[in-house]
């Protein structure tokens, strides 16, 4: 699909905040209300809004997130669906991303523990292990997740939504827990509708609403997009690093909220201590910045590896 000026606007406010309404977006893209609604429906039938995002610490609830990357053997693409398709159905699995480079699928796993972490990939394995040549995990110690700035040509710094961190962990009651699935099921979800769901008052829902808002443990709201339909790509850049400090890892992140193709920071430890969610147009537009991030950052970086990431098989930021 072909996006001209005023898709790429909407989409930049659904970016920025998923539950928008129709006519707040109208006035920012000059368009009607019944305008954006048409220009969202066809973004979503033409693929190009893959679904929309609730933004969860989830580290304030007590999980950390670790990330597999693995290499398929022995399979067909048959074969290779078939997987996916089960692996979907695992609630701890939130994140699943085909990719072309050293692995051939990611696998993003949210559990409570080291233990709990180990009945999944003992299960993955036993389902799965034939099929399997090697497989790498990281620990996601942190993140921060950057505004779409490249579909208006813009260079605002706008704080980041972030998740992972060590954090006093939370515990929600049970209307909290239904409030917090609903919104992940369906992010622009109205409060009359979910308060109708669950058996509440609107007043109520509101009222935790902005609750888990000042928590932050509602980070924000946003997109999932398919680059490939509308002519662009989705790197994941991973970096094995060395004489690493926290003012460097800050100076990282800091080069990332400035550069509008740059989507995703996350450092991590394992075999890989950083990655960066590159989204570019074209790949001498990736090569660009990937040059300018190694001027800066050289003598940090020990190896680094290229995923380029073509299907989203899946994508939540919190188990449901």
């Amino acid at each position: 699909m072909i996006l001209d000026i005023k898709d790429k606007k909407i989409l930049y406010e659904l970016d920025l905040n998923s539950r928008e309404t129709l006519k707040s977006i109208g006035k920012k893209v000059q368009l009607s209300q019944q305008a954006v609604e048409k220009r969202i429906n066809k973004m979503i039938k033409n693929g190009v809004i893959n679904s929309f995002q609730t933004i969860i610490a989830y580290h304030k609830l007590g999980y950390t997130t670790y990330i597999i990357y693995l290499r398929f053997q022995n399979t067909s693409l048959e074969k290779e669906n078939e997987i996916i398709t089960k692996l979907k159905a695992n609630s701890n699995i939130i994140a699943i991303w085909r990719c072309e480079g050293i692995y051939d699928l990611l696998l993003a796993i949210q559990s409570k523990n080291i233990f709990e972490l180990n009945d999944i990939i003992a299960k993955i394995n036993n389902q799965f292990g034939n099929f399997i040549r090697n497989h790498d995990i990281v620990t996601n110690v942190g993140a921060e997740h950057y505004p779409r700035n490249y579909l208006i040509n813009a260079k605002l710094v706008k704080k980041p939504f972030k998740t992972g961190g060590k954090e006093t962990v939370i515990k929600l009651d049970k209307k909290d827990s239904l409030i917090l699935k609903k919104l992940i099921e369906n992010p622009r979800i109205n409060f009359i509708e979910l308060a109708s769901n669950l058996g509440l008052t609107v007043d109520i829902v509101r009222y935790r609403f902005k609750k888990l808002k000042e928590k932050q443990i509602l980070q924000g709201f946003s997109i999932v997009l398919n680059h490939r339909n509308f002519g662009h790509y989705n790197f994941r850049i991973l970096f094995k690093l060395k004489n690493i400090t926290e003012s460097v890892k800050k100076k990282i992140f800091t080069f990332a909220n400035f550069n509008p193709n740059i989507k995703m920071v996350t450092k991590s430890f394992g075999t890989y201590e950083l990655a960066l969610d590159i989204e570019a147009e074209t790949r001498e537009q990736l090569r660009e910045i990937l040059s300018r991030f190694r001027n800066k950052f050289n003598e940090f970086i020990h190896h680094y590896d290229i995923l380029d990431i073509y299907s989203i098989e899946k994508y939540v930021t919190f188990v449901l």
